[in-house]
């Protein structure tokens, strides 16, 4: 089986993808094997370090995945930028054509730059899409209108979908018959997979991984550091614009100014593995976000997932699709407004009896899915 998606080598870090795209990649490749599927990643990522050009690569990463890339250009500026997209898309376009049989099913991660080219094949090859729906974008950016059409029909022409939350239904015509299945985050057990290094540190470790942004909640923990006790200690791991990462480290310096006994750091972007073995130490993990966000109405957060896949509780907003979800049991939730209830919370719950109910919850949502997706391939023989 094909899957499209933007994915590369995080040991390398030479061509264009994100860290939580290539999480949820990674476990639907490796459920697809543990299913028996025989699977290649098609992957029409480009160099974002300069070289002068490189050729088609059919090759395994250090994980064993199969991936073929496609061939790049190192040109710098817009212009180098335009060209790497569009030798990106016509190398796919020519890719699916020669190497797929008509009607036949293809896994898709949804991302803008993937919509044309695979609208444009399956016009010609009458290909069958399973896409993966993690958020719609129209949810998260300001994009034109033109964008706009084109990703409400790319969810349209789709066959069958892989949903973050059940809410992405809405979007689908209600006359369409399709199949779905719901898919929170990586529902892989990190504790029994991962390099476990524990820090012996008798800090009560919090963290805030993934996307840092202001709006979403990280600089009200920051603040929260004020109201708790030297026996606790903010970790921030991530990634973000250069003026979120600046308002960040300017809102922990306050802190320490004002003498909050509980510290914080920022330990910058990390790997998957990284993370792994860096949240075998934590004792809570946080997700605070905006929740009057039309997004937040439409996509799980999926930091969440990793949190609990590693037995790490978590602290989140009262976001809905999360209360309403199969995890609620493990999560406390807060105002995220208010620094004063996220250190009141972080204080009083009892992470302990959460704790145990994580190293459940991941497991039996992974065995739920695989057997899901089983029945979606056979159904769809």
């Amino acid at each position: 089986m094909k899957f499209i998606a933007f994915y590369g080598s995080e040991d390398k870090k030479d061509r264009f993808y994100s860290l939580s795209g290539n999480s949820i990649i990674s476990y639907l490749y490796d459920t697809l094997i543990r299913l028996g599927i025989d699977v290649v990643i098609v992957s029409p990522s480009w160099y974002i370090i300069p070289h002068m050009f490189t050729k088609e690569s059919n090759c395994f990463d250090k994980s064993g995945r199969r991936v073929v890339y496609c061939p790049s250009i190192g040109l710098p500026g817009k212009v180098g930028y335009i060209v790497k997209i569009f030798l990106s898309w016509i190398w796919l376009i020519r890719y699916l054509i020669k190497n797929t049989k008509s009607g036949e099913k293809l896994l898709v991660y949804h991302t803008t730059n993937l919509m044309m080219p695979l609208l444009i094949v399956k016009r010609i090859k009458k290909l069958k899409y399973i896409t993966y729906f993690g958020e719609l974008f129209q949810d998260v950016y300001d994009i034109n209108v033109f964008e706009r059409k084109l990703e409400n029909k790319f969810l349209d022409i789709s066959d069958d979908y892989i949903f973050a939350t059940q809410n992405q239904r809405k979007r689908i015509s209600k006359n369409k018959k399709y199949e779905f299945l719901e898919l929170y985050g990586c529902y892989e057990n990190r504790m029994q997979t991962a390099d476990r290094c524990i820090k012996e540190n008798d800090k009560k470790i919090i963290v805030y991984s993934g996307k840092l942004d202001a709006h979403k909640g990280v600089i009200n923990l920051i603040r929260a550091s004020e109201k708790l006790s030297v026996n606790y200690e903010i970790h921030i791991l991530g990634y973000g614009e250069k003026e979120s990462i600046k308002e960040l480290k300017k809102e922990i310096n306050n802190m320490r100014k004002k003498g909050a006994k509980c510290k914080c750091f920022y330990d910058g972007s990390v790997s998957r593995a990284e993370l792994d073995q860096f949240l075998s130490s934590c004792y809570i993990g946080v997700c605070l976000q905006n929740t009057n966000t039309r997004y937040n109405s439409y996509a799980f957060p999926s930091k969440i997932i990793t949190y609990l896949a590693n037995g790490v509780p978590v602290l989140c907003s009262k976001i809905d699709v999360v209360q309403e979800s199969a995890v609620s049991e493990c999560i406390e939730f807060c105002d995220a407004e208010s620094p004063e209830e996220v250190a009141l919370k972080i204080r009083e719950a009892d992470w302990d009896k959460k704790k145990k109910r994580a190293k459940a919850v991941v497991g039996e949502l992974n065995e739920s899915f695989c057997r899901d997706l089983k029945r979606l391939l056979e159904e769809k023989e």
